[in-house]
């Protein structure tokens, strides 16, 4: 039975859908503030890249580089704060989303912006978050480039293909109307080596939306269906990811460690519901909440709980703590030993529109039908401009006795703009937490989650 639960997840689906053309006519000029001139030095060509019709690859390194741990910290940066945006914006606290898909389809996207659209794009994918009252930057590094983010994918991607039973699997894919948009060939080269993406050129009719949803649900193993509802006659891009995880737990519940106890919601109200019970062995503990780890088979990726002390909210927590909630430090702050644990039994899925969170993170133009710069992607053959009208992010995770099951899509829809210590502890998360699922091998958030209310069984 599937329950409301107040959860942000890392989801596993990326979709960066729909290119949408802008207003008749003449592209219009990109104005510029007097603060910034030229085109963004960070936003590099990416070195020759093998082209579509190239019989052969060069080898891909999987090993972790410098970059790669630079890409890794701001995707943990990504997922923290795009879990407290969707926390805020949600209606009561029960939220689900996926920061590794997500960012995903984005690197994917800023390959084909261009001067201040780019530049926006890769400072907030950078970990600079460019707010009304000034930036806040989280990373401790110079901006990204595409090129950084691009070789991590492609290695990352390389490396879930070469592993046999692998829990974590990715897929992406460029859905590009090649009868009203000329698309540059380097745009399409880095979509299909860098990110493996599958290439679908055709003219675009209500008929590709059903086959981009059949390709996001079959990618998901059917978890993530209808990820496009609404279609127009001006998108000419979609460009999709998708995750899947399916991890076994190292140490399974057994029926008998399933009971039904109670939970107590946000807003202090309880509810009745299963709840899974078993030894643990690593305790987190920052001083202003509690929590434990969790491994599933292979070790390669955790489950990690994090539940704030009874006198502060989960609101609270989040507003205040989560900036710094990243792998490293919830791995720092916990300890070996060993506990009892109970967490909750349940399943849900959820929608989240990361647009208007975005835009207040400091991604401006590119949403704008006359500002966006998405000319390194193609132009349009009758001059409109090609901007990001929408993204849609759904996500599925589903916690059991034997393990994990989580999927998710994100679509950014791209149209032409509009002719207008060590002792016996135990963690019980029975009360507002947040929860995680990390390759802790790369030290990615793959999933971010808040539980804040259930109902009764």
């Amino acid at each position: 039975m599937k329950k409301e639960l107040a959860i942000i997840a890392c989801s596993l689906v990326t979709a960066i859908s729909a290119v949408s053309l802008s207003a008749c006519g003449t592209s219009p000029s990109k104005p510029v503030s007097d603060d910034y001139v030229g085109t963004y030095s960070a936003v590099n060509e990416t070195p020759e890249i093998p082209s579509k019709e190239s019989p052969s690859s060069p080898t891909v390194s999987t090993t972790n580089s410098v970059s790669d741990k630079n890409v890794a910290e701001r995707i943990n940066s990504f997922s923290t704060v795009m879990l407290r945006e969707a926390y805020e914006n949600s209606d009561d606290g029960n939220v689900l989303i996926s920061p590794m898909s997500l960012y995903t389809a984005l690197a994917l996207t800023a390959n084909g912006a261009d001067n201040r659209t780019a530049k926006e794009m890769i400072d907030v994918l950078s970990g600079y978050y460019n707010y009304d009252n000034g930036i806040v930057c989280y990373a401790e590094y110079a901006p990204l480039t595409c090129d950084e983010m691009n070789g991590f994918f492609q290695r990352y991607m390389a490396g879930i293909e070469s592993e046999k039973d692998f829990p974590l699997k990715m897929a992406n894919s460029m859905w590009l109307d090649n009868q009203r948009v000329s698309f540059k060939d380097d745009f399409i080269g880095i979509g299909t080596y860098c990110y493996n993406a599958d290439l679908f050129e055709e003219e675009f009719s209500p008929k590709t939306k059903d086959s981009i949803n059949s390709w996001a649900e079959e990618k998901t193993d059917g978890r993530i269906n209808n990820l496009l509802a609404d279609w127009n006659e001006d998108i000419v891009t979609v460009l999709v990811n998708a995750l899947t995880f399916d991890g076994k737990w190292v140490t399974p519940y057994r029926a008998d460690n399933v009971s039904s106890r109670e939970f107590t919601n946000a807003d202090n109200s309880t509810a009745e519901i299963d709840m899974m019970t078993g030894t643990e062995n690593y305790y987190f503990d920052d001083g202003t909440a509690t929590g434990f780890i969790k491994n599933y088979q292979g070790n390669r990726f955790v489950y990690a709980a994090v539940m704030p002390n009874e006198d502060i909210t989960l609101k609270d927590y989040i507003d205040s703590e989560m900036p710094k909630l990243t792998v490293d430090y919830i791995i720092e702050n916990s300890e070996g030993c060993t506990l009892t644990a109970s967490m909750p039994k349940f399943e849900t899925e959820c929608s989240f529109a990361p647009l208007k969170s975005l835009q207040s993170l400091g991604m401006k133009d590119a949403f704008d039908g006359s500002l966006a710069d998405l000319s390194k992607l193609g132009t349009s053959n009758d001059g409109r401009n090609l901007y990001i009208s929408n993204i849609v992010h759904k996500t599925y995770v589903k916690f059991f006795e034997e393990g994990t099951e989580a999927a998710a899509a994100t679509a950014v829809i791209i149209e032409k703009e509009n002719c207008v210590e060590i002792s016996e502890k135990s963690v019980i998360l029975n009360r507002p937490y947040i929860y995680f699922i990390f390759d802790k091998q790369e030290n990615i958030p793959v999933f971010a989650g808040t539980v804040s209310h259930f109902d009764n069984k």
